[in-house]
């Protein structure tokens, strides 16, 4: 079973957004391993110093980043050549460091729009439930 990492910077306060992420995070469960990890929110753009080390391709949320529609975004978290483990990091308000946004890290989009932090988290577990019931031959995308 595939591993994904999901690296929240702030956490998700409002309870109608933390019900919508619990039940989308058990829905995936089903088809990857999550695991969230929530920082604190430094208040500042994230650098390079608050992201830590992985192994395995991590993707940084952000609306300047490269935008899948559902096929592409299942063939990037399903696909063999990802390996066995993706992290996804979501940044609070103030975003990432250009630095950060410029180093070794892939960038993905939602939307060209803007999401806070606690919508940007459900809508990529929506997704990640989407996508592996989708590959699992499920009936949810329709």
């Amino acid at each position: 079973m595939k591993r994904i990492n999901l690296l929240l910077f702030g956490k998700i306060k409002s309870s109608e957004y933390i019900n919508l992420f619990n039940y989308y995070l058990k829905l995936s469960s089903k088809y990857y391993s999550v695991s969230t990890i929530t920082k604190k929110d430094p208040n500042r753009p994230i650098q390079l110093q608050d992201i830590p080390t992985y192994s395995s391709s991590v993707y940084l949320l952000t609306e300047q980043g490269k935008l899948y529609d559902t096929f592409q975004f299942s063939n990037l978290v399903n696909n063999q050549d990802s390996g066995n483990e993706l992290t996804f990091i979501i940044a609070s308000a103030f975003g990432f460091d250009r630095l950060v946004l410029e180093s070794r890290y892939q960038l993905l989009s939602l939307s060209p729009m803007t999401f806070n932090h606690e919508m940007a988290a459900v809508v990529l577990v929506e997704q990640l439930f989407r996508v592996g019931n989708y590959a699992n031959g499920g009936s949810y995308h329709k």
